[in-house]
């Protein structure tokens, strides 16, 4: 999952305005099964970020998007990745240099997994069917519009269904459910042309069958608004 989200105060003025970025950024590596080969599939603990990867560290394993589409007077539609929500600028929309600016947001989401391995010559595949409600609140101090610094808040719920089959038979509907609560700090760009957006993120991770772990993670993304 990505740990980054972009969660940034501010919203297209104009209809139709928006922006579209290329994302990089760490991921929250969650593993539900611990062996998928076994009768039945081992479910010992939840693992969090046991498998993370020097690409992972580096941003360049977890490349996305980021979309933005205003419909109305500070009010956008957002896109990225396998999540799509609406997002309102609630203070000072329209806000120039010298301005307090926040936004809130709400978002759904949907995609899917899927993991093999072989065991003699059997495959076995785990496959799992991941939803996501997404909420989230930004404040940030426009210094001039193009340098927007902000905090944020977002609470991603999350809720996954795996199915397995193995050299043992279908093993069906494990049910899994966590919460990532993300705090930002960034900066990002609030005016036509070139955009951008830095992140550096607190994630606090509770799952069920896990102990809480907390993370750190940075994010970028470079792109063009309008």
């Amino acid at each position: 999952m990505r740990s980054s989200h972009f969660n940034t105060p501010i919203t297209s003025e104009k209809l139709f305005g928006g922006h579209f970025g290329a994302v990089g950024a760490t991921p929250t590596t969650v593993t539900l099964i611990n062996d998928i080969t076994t009768n039945p599939p081992l479910r010992s603990e939840v693992k969090v970020n046991e498998d993370l990867k020097v690409s992972d560290l580096l941003l360049i394993s977890n490349i996305g998007y980021d979309f933005s589409l205003g419909i109305g007077h500070s009010v956008e539609l957002t896109a990225s990745d396998s999540e799509y929500g609406v997002k309102w600028q609630f203070l000072n929309p329209g806000a120039k240099a010298g301005s307090v600016v926040g936004a809130v947001r709400a978002g759904l989401g949907s995609k899917t997994a899927t993991t093999s391995t072989t065991s003699g010559d059997v495959e076995c595949r785990a496959s799992s069917s991941i939803t996501l409600e997404q909420g989230g609140i930004s404040f940030g101090y426009m210094v001039k519009e193009s340098f927007v610094p902000y905090i944020s808040y977002v609470n991603d719920s999350i809720s996954v269904t795996t199915n397995v089959t193995n050299g043992f038979g279908a093993f069906n509907d494990y049910k899994d459910k966590g919460i990532h609560s993300i705090t930002s700090l960034g900066f990002a760009n609030g005016s036509p042309g070139f955009d951008y957006a830095i992140e550096y993120n607190m994630i606090d991770i509770k799952w069920d069958r896990a102990d809480r772990k907390y993370q750190n993670s940075v994010g970028f993304k470079l792109g063009a608004r309008w």
